[in-house]
């Protein structure tokens, strides 16, 4: 991604120089035209989105994503993966194009441009743990555990 730090990485998601388009635009509008009201409506203007008459057409949508159940167990048997982590720029080419799940995802805490604190992100239902020896702000002291 063009740019250094926090600032180059946003740029492209939610603020772009004229005539440019954030990407935030392009997730907006596909969900509304594909996916918010159950059926595709290809020329749906999310930009004249009426609070009052269109938002009750969302609740289909708004019901699958919905985590009320945690039994994921129906799911890990048709083989489903899941990588919940909140980053912009996550690729995980091995496991989507070679099917290589990665054993942890790395976090870090950076304020400024300085890494503060590191640790793993662990597949569910595993947790990062502290080792007991080391620095608590280094992910390398930490390993996935099952509580």
């Amino acid at each position: 991604m063009r740019g250094s730090g926090t600032r180059g990485a946003w740029i492209p998601c939610f603020a772009t120089p004229a005539p440019g388009r954030p990407i935030q635009v392009s997730f907006s509008e596909t969900f509304f035209r594909y996916m918010g009201f159950g059926k595709p409506a290809p020329d749906f203007d999310w930009l004249i989105f009426d609070v009052e008459t269109d938002f009750g057409k969302l609740q289909a949508v708004r019901a699958t994503p919905n985590a009320t159940d945690p039994d994921l167990s129906r799911f890990k048997a048709r083989g489903g993966k899941i990588v919940s982590y909140f980053g912009w720029a996550d690729p995980l080419v091995r496991w989507v194009e070679r099917g290589q799940a990665p054993a942890t995802l790395p976090a870090s805490r950076v304020v400024d441009g300085k890494t503060l604190r590191t640790r793993p992100l662990c597949p569910h239902p595993r947790v990062a743990r502290y080792t007991g020896t080391g620095s608590t702000e280094d992910a390398a002291n930490f390993a996935c555990a099952t509580p």
